[in-house]
C-alpha cells in the first residue's frame, strides 16, 4: 500500500473513532440521568446553559486523546 494512502486512512480512522467517542455522549449523559431521577430546575433556560455540554465534550476528547497516546 502507498505510505500516503496509509496515513492518511489512519488519520481518516481516528477522526472518525474521535467523533465516535465525543458527539455521542451528551445523549448518553442524558438518558443515564434522566433515569437516575436528575431534572433540570424551573428556573434555568435549556438555551442558555450549553457550557457544560461544551465541557463534557472537551473531556472525552482529552480522555480520547490520552488513550491514543498511550497514557492511561
Amino acid at each position: 500500500m502507498n505510505p500516503a494512502v496509509a496515513v492518511t486512512f489512519k488519520a481518516a480512522a481516528i477522526a472518525v473513532a474521535a467523533l465516535i467517542a465525543v458527539l455521542p455522549g451528551s445523549p448518553v449523559v442524558t438518558t443515564i440521568l434522566s433515569r437516575a431521577g436528575a431534572t433540570v430546575p424551573e428556573s434555568t433556560d435549556a438555551d442558555h446553559l450549553r457550557g457544560g455540554r461544551w465541557i463534557g465534550r472537551l473531556e472525552r476528547l482529552a480522555v480520547f486523546a490520552s488513550l491514543l497516546a498511550g497514557f492511561p
